[in-house]
């Protein structure tokens, strides 16, 4: 059923079922409505009440501020947000290397 919008309703193969189908959700449409228009005054009030908290100052301002800054001192000297890589020895020990492959010796 299309109008203004569109209301899908699962036709079978009999004429009178189908008839009573499209009754059944022509008259659901009002039920329908009212639940979205609730939903609709719930969403408003939801939003008028997030304006308001947007507005109102965040009471522990000067506690974070005064954290944020002692953080960055503690990181700056941790040196954590310019780590360097770290120089290891290049070669392994003897006891870490892997034991090389030898090659069968073909005759010919």
């Amino acid at each position: 059923m299309i109008g203004q919008l569109r209301h899908t309703v699962t036709l079978g193969t009999d004429v009178f079922g189908n008839l009573q189908r499209m009754d059944n959700a022509l008259e659901g449409l009002p039920i329908k409505e009212q639940a979205c228009r609730e939903q609709l005054s719930n969403l408003q009030t939801q939003l008028e009440t997030a304006k308001a908290e947007v507005q109102k100052p965040f009471p522990r301002e000067a506690e974070l501020n005064t954290k944020t800054a002692r953080l960055e001192e503690l990181n700056s000297l941790l040196n954590l947000d310019h780590k360097e890589p770290e120089i290891v020895d290049a070669e392994p020990d003897e006891d870490q290397r892997s034991p090389e492959r030898r090659r069968p010796q073909l005759e010919r």
